[in-house]
């Protein structure tokens, strides 16, 4: 998957606006807070998509959409949420793509760096963090229904 095909597809979406927004709406950086392990096991069983790695402190999910197998893996440590996509073609082992959410939305925004106080969003308590995945995971579903009616791909 190219930048040049990538690039059109979130912009459709609005992608960099959205993400902007949303690391500017959880931007408390000394109020950073892991979320508690109630949030993160209730979170787990609210999204029946999402599987959840203790050992590394994040939630993960894989679709296999057209050709492609998409990877998103949103780890969180001290408030900073991370999140990350790896997406690799279906009969090759390395990754066709990856990129952190802050590094798709520069592809569409060269300012956003200018735009935002922290590149990624900050939760300061649970419900932040609730709400954090919960658009995170809008932003996903955009993305990839986007890429279902993608063509050329």
């Amino acid at each position: 998957m190219k930048n040049e095909f990538l690039t059109p597809l979130i912009n459709k979406i609005g992608f960099s606006d959205k993400y902007i927004i949303l690391c500017n709406n959880f931007s408390s950086f000394k109020d950073g807070k892991t979320p508690s392990i109630n949030v993160i096991r209730e979170l787990n069983n609210t999204y029946s998509c999402l599987s959840y790695s203790n050992s590394d402190m994040c939630f993960y999910m894989e679709e296999i959409i057209n050709n492609y197998i998409i990877y998103l893996s949103i780890s969180f440590n001290k408030g900073l949420i991370e999140c990350i996509y790896s997406i690799k073609i279906k009969k090759e082992e390395l990754a066709a793509f990856a990129s952190r959410f802050d590094s798709l939305a520069a592809l569409n925004n060269n300012k956003f760096e200018d735009l935002v106080k922290y590149n990624l969003p900050i939760s300061s308590s649970d419900s932040d963090f609730k709400s954090i995945l919960e658009q995170v995971l809008m932003l996903d579903g955009e993305f990839k229904s986007e890429l279902k009616n993608a063509d050329g791909i």
